[in-house]
């Protein structure tokens, strides 16, 4: 399991994606649970290197903020909604920054495909 699949962002709230297109970065703003049994607190989820992203908002399974899990896949990540609407970032790696904590992790995608830790 890579480092993105082991962010707690499961029942995190999105609150806001910002899309730089000359940057090609991707910003989302959201509330996540860095801890059990405390109350969420901002963070910042940042893509870089983003070639292409997908963020259906047809909830399928019901309106929701929520996200239900997050995973590394070939070539960029997936962040499942509890809503049922599957956001699709293609990208080289990530940055997450918790509150106060400063919790961060980056992952690099390499030309092959490979990821190494940065």
């Amino acid at each position: 399991m890579s480092k993105f699949d082991d962010l707690p962002l499961h029942d995190g709230v999105i609150r806001y994606i910002d899309l730089s297109w000359s940057d090609f970065k991707i910003d989302i703003l959201l509330s996540a649970f860095l801890r059990s049994g405390q109350n969420a607190k901002p963070c910042k989820l940042s893509f870089y290197g983003v070639a292409n992203f997908e963020a259906p908002h047809k909830s399928p399974w019901g309106e929701s903020a929520s996200i239900s899990n997050a995973r590394e896949v070939a070539g960029g990540f997936e962040v499942e909604m509890q809503s049922g609407d599957v956001l699709l970032i293609e990208a080289e790696g990530f940055d997450f920054i918790g509150a106060r904590s400063l919790v961060s992790a980056s992952r690099q995608l390499t030309s092959n495909g490979n990821v190494r830790q940065i």
